[in-house]
């Protein structure tokens, strides 16, 4: 329960009377961050009427999701075995992240960019890349620019163009 006071924030006095065991504060934290996921994802949505836009809005709100909640979203990522025996995470993150974002690069293909040939996949690849980088840059090497992170993973995945943004070519250090 000490860990999860610390990513929570909350003192472990709290979280002894309000949870009965670790595993319902895990399920508590992992409704709450998969809750604002799927609201990040539905503003990013709304950013544009272009998809490529909408897509650089919805790769700067995820990792902005992890900045605003680091130990959180580390100690979830530490326990999503576990948390797959609490409650369907899987199909969770499906509904809030992959759906969405699939349907936004099919969206893509009619502004008269090229169609991809499996959605699906590239939601999910898009997803796990976003976290394992949101992790590294914005958990653990503490890098506070967002925008830029973001910026710089547009160029990464060639659609810097797209957003109307330039990104810095060097890394901060």
């Amino acid at each position: 329960m000490e860990d999860l006071a610390a990513a929570s924030e909350l003192p472990r006095s709290s979280l002894y009377y309000r949870f009965a065991n670790k595993d319902q504060v895990l399920v508590f934290l992992a409704d709450g961050m998969i809750g604002r996921l799927a609201a990040a994802v539905a503003q990013a949505y709304e950013a544009s009427p272009r998809a490529l836009p909408r897509v650089a809005a919805l790769v700067e709100a995820h990792l902005r999701h992890f900045a605003d909640c680091p130990g959180v979203a580390q100690l979830l990522l530490v326990q999503f075995a576990r948390l797959g025996d609490l409650l369907d995470v899987s199909q969770r993150i499906e509904e809030a992240f992959h759906r969405p974002v699939a349907d936004l690069l099919r969206e893509a293909g009619a502004d008269g960019h090229p169609q991809l040939a499996d959605p699906e996949l590239a939601s999910e690849a898009l997803y796990g890349a976003l976290t394992a980088v949101a992790l590294r840059r914005i958990v653990r090497d503490d890098e506070d620019d967002v925008h830029d992170v973001s910026a710089r993973l547009m160029q990464v995945f060639g659609l810097a163009g797209a957003t109307g943004r330039t990104a810095a070519v060097s890394r901060r250090r």
